[in-house]
């Protein structure tokens, strides 16, 4: 059975050609960005954050810092200062909405680190199930295979939340 991600769908719904080149053909194309290796830093941080708040662990801020600035071989996460050598131009550069990811990265040490603490915090009836959970659902003859980012559930109501974590803007 074939699995289809999300990334796979919006490839098709983009270019149905582009889709061919990529996924029957086997074409690759794998050209690492600044996007791409930011987003996998911030979403690694929040994974680890939210594994730490499951285990019953207080949250150590400084160590995530760290881990922002030096990323994680072991994972092959790339930290900010690696990301700035590799693209020291786009590091600098305002994005579309003006912001540079010097100032992503300041505004993720001020305000963005303590979200899910303080998210926690504004209501006490959510616990963290889950942080990166594979998932994969079978629909008319095909699998849909993602990882879904946090989930949290209602002690109160049982209720599920998903989120989705994004690194934009």
């Amino acid at each position: 059975m074939e699995k289809f991600s999300y990334s796979k769908t919006e490839v098709y719904a983009q270019c149905p050609y582009k889709y061919k080149l990529i996924y029957v053909d086997k074409h690759f194309i794998n050209q690492p960005s600044i996007a791409t290796d930011f987003g996998s830093l911030i979403h690694f941080i929040e994974e680890t954050m939210a594994n730490t708040i499951k285990s019953g662990q207080q949250i150590n801020y400084r160590q995530m810092i760290n881990l922002l600035y030096a990323g994680d071989e072991e994972h092959n996460i790339k930290g900010v200062d690696k990301i700035k050598q590799l693209y020291p131009e786009d590091f600098k550069t305002p994005d579309k909405n003006g912001r540079t990811y010097s100032e992503k990265v300041e505004t993720y040490i001020d305000s963005g680190m303590c979200r899910l603490e303080d998210y926690l915090a504004e209501n006490p009836n959510l616990e963290i199930v889950a942080a990166e959970q594979p998932f994969d659902v079978d629909y008319r003859g095909y699998t849909f295979h993602g990882f879904i980012d946090r989930i949290f559930r209602d002690k109160v109501t049982g209720d599920y939340i998903i989120e989705d974590i994004k690194t934009y803007g």
